[in-house]
C-alpha cells in the first residue's frame, strides 16, 4: 500500500474572534479551521489549529487524531459551514472521527510516530510522516 501525506489547509480571519487565547508579546497569533485533504481518497476532515509568528519565525500545530472534529469556537464552526459545501461541490467527502477510528488490519503499519493508540483509518488517510 502506498501512503502519502495529506494536504493541510488553514483558514482564519483577521478578526478578534480568531485571536489566540494566550497572546505572546510581539507575536501575531490566530486560531483557525484546519482542513486536511487526503491525497489518496476524496476525503477531508476538520479540526482547529493555532499558528503564531513574528519577524524571525513562528510555530504551528501538528495534525493528530485527537484534534478531529474539535471546533471549539463559534468562529471556526461558522467557517467550517462555509468551507464544507465548497469542498463537497468538488466531489470531496467529509469524514468524521467515528469513521476514522476503526483500527487497521493487524500487521499494517503507517510511517508515523504520531499515534499512541495503534494505527487507524485516520493514520492511513491523513498521517503526518515523521
Amino acid at each position: 500500500m502506498v501512503l502519502a501525506m495529506p494536504v493541510d489547509a488553514w483558514f482564519y480571519k483577521t478578526t478578534s474572534d480568531f485571536n489566540v487565547k494566550e497572546p505572546i508579546p510581539h507575536w501575531e497569533g490566530h486560531t483557525g479551521l484546519v482542513v486536511l485533504l487526503s491525497r489518496l481518497s476524496p476525503y477531508f476532515v476538520f479540526m482547529e489549529g493555532e499558528k503564531r509568528w513574528h519577524a524571525r519565525g513562528g510555530s504551528s500545530y501538528l495534525p493528530e487524531f485527537a484534534m478531529l472534529d474539535t471546533l471549539e469556537t463559534k468562529s471556526e464552526l461558522l467557517l467550517a459551514r462555509q468551507v464544507q459545501p465548497v469542498l463537497e461541490s468538488c466531489g470531496l467527502i467529509r469524514a468524521v472521527r467515528g469513521q476514522l477510528s476503526e483500527p487497521l488490519p493487524s500487521g499494517l503499519r503507517v510511517p508515523t510516530i504520531r499515534t499512541d493508540r495503534g494505527f487507524t483509518q485516520f493514520d492511513a488517510l491523513f498521517y503526518w510522516e515523521d
